[in-house]
């Protein structure tokens, strides 16, 4: 998240606000995590590519909280610095989301390996073509061929505005004439 803010004041407050929905997003993903690994059968955790990047994103997103507060804390507890800015957080911040997505897409709408959606089934198949076929997932069963894709669609929209479209410090200004 760039902030195009030049006010000081702004900016920590956006900062701030970034950090807020962070540890709200790192809470609902925990909650998330927990809830699918309680409640799937013993030995059947992380069998599918779905599972494996998702994983991949959460492990992104937790070395990107650590390294945040790191350097907003200088290592103490402290009032929060909220005026600096790193290349590495904002790479490791946008791999993780990247990853998020994909993660998203595959449990959404691929079959994984032998055809179990989500990793209930045997060990983690090679890919093939077969992954790449459309349906056998709980949200074809749920929300259907166009619900599918139309999720995949908003999806798509949102990784894109949040990993490089347009951002309000790139837009050409209006030019209003008085």
């Amino acid at each position: 998240m760039r902030f195009a803010s030049k006010s000081p004041s702004e900016r920590q407050f956006l900062v701030a606000a970034h950090a807020g929905l962070q540890l709200v997003a790192a809470f609902t993903l925990a909650l998330g995590f927990a809830a699918i690994y309680l409640n799937k059968p013993p030995g059947k955790h992380f069998l599918s590519l779905h599972s494996l990047v998702g994983l991949a994103a959460l492990g992104c997103g937790a070395l990107n909280v650590a390294s945040g507060s790191l350097k907003s804390f200088n290592g103490g507890l402290a009032w929060p610095r909220l005026l600096w800015s790193d290349k590495n957080h904002r790479f490791i911040g946008k791999l993780s989301f990247a990853l998020l997505v994909v993660a998203t897409a595959l449990g959404l709408a691929l079959q994984q390996g032998d055809g179990a959606s989500s990793g209930w089934g045997g060990p983690v198949a090679s890919p093939t073509t077969e992954w790449l076929s459309p349906g056998g997932t709980w949200s074809y069963g749920v929300l259907g061929h166009a619900g599918v894709y139309g999720m995949l669609g908003a999806l798509a929209v949102v990784a894109f505005f949040a990993l490089g479209g347009p951002s309000a410090d790139r837009l050409p200004s209006a030019k209003v004439k008085v």
